[in-house]
């Protein structure tokens, strides 16, 4: 089920560029955004865009499925607009540079991608990671007036199960 790692990802994104004729800019979310950081995660099975990218990006994943390049569910246009995010999230994106002519990858911040988990159904990316660490969970609450999620209430209880997981983990001795 999942199937794309980094390297996957970056073909992919290669493939779509080369469909482009002008520079055009994605965001992405999701798995994808931690695996291009070269952080240590599960494989996905897609990208996902965190918004509607712009036309010409459609146009060219269009030309890529039609050509059987990738299938139709390879980008996942389903999370634009449902992931919950800060207001600022665009001040901590990462750009992702791997020689695109004309595409250019941002991605969430690690501290933006738990964030988007706080209110998403996998809910278990959040606590098996390396990278998510207390002091991230610790910092969330102090930008939660910035929430742009439906329900931050959730959120936010969402956040203190995942703190008290974190606290009990770290009291147990190493393996």
């Amino acid at each position: 089920m999942y199937n794309l790692n980094k390297t996957g990802i970056l073909k992919i994104l290669h493939e779509l560029d080369n469909t482009l004729t002008t520079p055009q800019e994605i965001i992405l979310c999701g798995s994808g955004a931690i695996l291009l950081q070269d952080l240590e995660f599960r494989q996905t099975m897609d990208i996902d865009f965190t918004i509607t990218p712009p036309a010409q990006i459609t146009k060219g994943v269009n030309t890529l499925v039609s050509k059987n390049s990738i299938t139709p569910v390879t980008f996942d246009y389903l999370s634009t607009g449902m992931v919950q995010l800060l207001n600022d999230y665009d001040e901590r994106l990462i750009t992702i540079d791997d020689g695109f002519k004309f595409l250019h990858v941002k991605v969430l911040s690690v501290f933006d991608w738990a964030v988007s988990k706080l209110d998403s159904p996998k809910t278990q990316d959040i606590l098996n990671n390396d990278f998510i660490t207390l002091d991230i969970l610790d910092a969330i609450p102090d930008h939660m007036n910035k929430y742009c999620g439906l329900n931050s209430d959730k959120a936010l209880s969402e956040l203190k199960i995942y703190r008290k997981w974190f606290i009990e983990k770290s009291k147990q001795p190493p393996i």
